[in-house]
């Protein structure tokens, strides 16, 4: 236990060590820096990355992956510095800015029975073998949810870490699965079907420790992801 106390006590102060840095590197105009970023997913992040490059293209970037849950654990641990997370959980340490919001839809083999229909209904997916996330991840837990509430139980569900192992699988057959809109890779042996009577979605949200909020590279990333929200607001593009 005194180990643990003290191991929270030393990441914040390498945290602040770190921000001390940022700060005189911003007197300066920002000639150095390393900002280390979490993500759910590569869409989630790319454009974010490429926008705060354009401004500030002498600091170095790195962007981790995993599922929400992780990413915040990162987070808290002083791991990542921001982190786009999807349904971000209300922590009270955490400053959340909303960024987009996605529908979830299914993805299937074109020869699989349910492909017959334009759309689906919460109740195809009783009785079906199900490819979806490891908890942890908000799309499957959005899912999950929806499921739930309507009383719906798939035969089976197998569990894989990531998107592209899952769009493998469905590709290969092994059942259907359950992805936000934006994150589909289409493929000529795949289709998505919406599901027409769950409202099934997903909040991206970007978020920081609400202690690190002033720290400069921080700030100066929140700053480019408000300006994308803006254009986006006012229909241009980022």
């Amino acid at each position: 236990e005194a180990g643990r106390g003290l191991y929270a006590i030393t990441q914040r102060m390498l945290s602040q060590e770190a921000e001390a840095r940022d700060y005189m590197n911003a007197l300066s105009g920002f000639h150095i820096g390393h900002l280390k970023l979490g993500a759910v997913g590569p869409f989630h992040v790319t454009e974010m990355v490429s926008a705060f490059h354009d401004r500030y293209p002498k600091i170095e970037l790195s962007v981790a992956t995993g599922n929400s849950q992780d990413l915040l654990e990162r987070l808290l641990e002083f791991q990542v510095d921001v982190a786009v997370l999807t349904n971000s959980g209300q922590d009270p340490r955490v400053y959340e800015l909303p960024y987009s919001r996605h529908e979830i839809v299914a993805f299937l083999r074109r020869d699989h029975p349910l492909a017959k229909k334009r759309s689906l209904s919460i109740n195809d997916f009783a009785d079906q073998q199900l490819v979806l996330r490891e908890n942890g991840s908000m799309t499957r837990q959005a899912f999950d949810d929806a499921a739930a509430e309507a009383g719906v139980s798939p035969a089976r569900v197998i569990e894989i870490g990531s998107r592209e192992a899952i769009w493998l699988a469905v590709r290969n057959g092994l059942g259907v699965g359950v992805v936000s809109d934006a994150e589909f890779i289409p493929h000529k042996d795949l289709t998505t079907r919406r599901i027409n009577d769950a409202d099934i979605f997903t909040i991206d949200h970007v978020v920081c420790l609400h202690e690190r909020r002033e720290s400069h590279l921080i700030k100066a990333f929140l700053t480019v992801v408000r300006d994308l929200l803006a254009a986006k607001a006012n229909g241009k593009s980022p």
